[in-house]
């Protein structure tokens, strides 16, 4: 029997523990507010976040496209939702925006100065992109 309290005792601790250090809270206010960014070989990805909003930038060769909206989020979790209000393309002499009323749960991890975005939770396959803080 008390091998078993301890066993059960050793196990809880671990999961505080691992709960308690990987805490997506980051020092109390709102972790995501910054400039956050990410590129590949064809593309250059720029996240901003206020208290509030948020503008995602995704600039190739060619264009641009600038989604803009609100956003919540559940510090507890580590998740939130995007809320898209619009989209901008620019490129080749043409602006054109467009109303997009588009809703994207995502969950996030901050380590240091990098921040971990799993996009479209609904999804069968989540977008996971690992960007660094300005």
């Amino acid at each position: 029997m008390k091998k078993s309290i301890l066993f059960f005792a050793a196990v809880l601790i671990g999961a505080l523990m691992t709960f308690g250090l990987n805490s997506c809270d980051n020092k109390g206010g709102n972790p995501l507010v910054g400039t956050w960014k990410y590129s590949t070989e064809y593309a250059h990805y720029t996240y901003v976040f206020d208290d509030k909003n948020f503008t995602f930038t995704d600039t190739n060769d060619t264009d641009t496209k600038i989604d803009q909206g609100t956003y919540e989020l559940n510090q507890a979790e580590c998740t939130g939702v995007l809320h898209y209000k619009t989209t901008t393309f620019k490129g080749d002499g043409q602006n054109q925006s467009f109303p997009n009323e588009e809703d994207l749960r995502f969950k996030y991890e901050i380590k240091d100065k990098s921040l971990t975005l799993t996009i479209g939770l609904d999804w069968e396959r989540p977008q996971v992109v690992t960007l660094t803080k300005e």
